[in-house]
């Protein structure tokens, strides 16, 4: 899956995995072979099953009380930045990136985990970039920015696949049966757009009700810095959608540069004007 255009956009390679069957061997030449889980109740009780993932909890430090109690400093630093902004700029390389590594830093010393934080701020723009009417919904209406978070993460969150985990004994995934030693890795991404999950799973929907989505992992396996990425997104978007009433991408969303990774959702660069 690592032509240009796949990378760019992921989600037709995974919805036909996901349409043929839940598990998928992915054969490679100069790595282990791993199943790969594409649907989401069976990625769900995968994460969830201690024969496969070891227990990996959150830090105290990334708790969701601690982002919150952050949030007021958040606020600040994102006005700081924006204040330099002018009349456009890099919203990656000149405000997620920085945000992210100023938040992760307040709570942890270093900015060692920052990237996934960044990665919701610009996969969530250029998914509202992509979604005028939802853009103007969001920006007339600033309370549903939870919600919407919790949408855009699972339209096209920053995670596209766990860490890999090793099945400790022989059990049955998805009907097929995985070898003790095995490695299995559940497909975020995939998951979050199955149809026996979310209606219209391929419709970006910021009223969606009750979507309990993986993009931040789950069980066993969640993702560190969950917690302060939904706040610091929270804030960030706000920010954007309120102080620049005309921000918009400065190239074609088609030609945004994607870093190669498999298992996020990382953008180079986000060129964008203010108006």
């Amino acid at each position: 899956m690592n032509t240009s255009e796949s990378i760019a956009d992921p989600h037709p390679h995974y919805a036909r995995l996901r349409d043929g069957a839940a598990m998928h061997l992915v054969r490679r030449t100069d790595e282990p072979d791993y199943w790969l889980v594409t649907r989401y109740a069976e990625a769900r009780a995968a994460l969830a099953d201690k024969r496969l993932f070891d227990d990996d909890p959150v830090p105290p430090e990334f708790r969701p009380e601690r982002a919150e109690e952050l949030r007021p400093r958040i606020a600040e630093i994102t006005a700081g930045l924006l204040d330099g902004f002018g009349d456009g700029g890099d919203l990656i390389e000149d405000f997620a990136l920085p945000l992210a590594a100023a938040v992760i830093t307040e709570l942890a010393g270093d900015p060692g985990r920052s990237r996934p934080v960044a990665d919701v701020i610009g996969t969530g723009m250029v998914t509202l970039f992509r979604h005028p009417p939802q853009r103007a919904a969001l920006r007339a209406r600033p309370a549903l920015l939870p919600a919407a978070v919790e949408e855009l993460v699972r339209f096209d969150g920053p995670l596209t696949r766990s860490a890999p985990g090793r099945a400790t004994e022989e059990l049955t995934v998805g009907g097929t049966v995985i070898a003790k030693g095995d490695i299995v890795v559940a497909g975020l991404a995939a998951a979050n757009r199955d149809r026996r999950r979310f209606p219209e799973p391929g419709r970006l929907d910021l009223l969606r009700d009750d979507a309990p989505h993986l993009g931040f992992g789950y069980g066993r396996r969640p993702c560190a810095v969950a917690a302060p990425a939904r706040v610091t997104a929270q804030v960030a978007i706000g920010a954007l959608m309120s102080r620049f009433r005309r921000l918009g991408p400065a190239v074609p969303l088609d030609q945004l540069d994607w870093l190669p990774d498999e298992s996020s959702r990382s953008l180079r660069s986000l060129p964008v004007t203010t108006g």
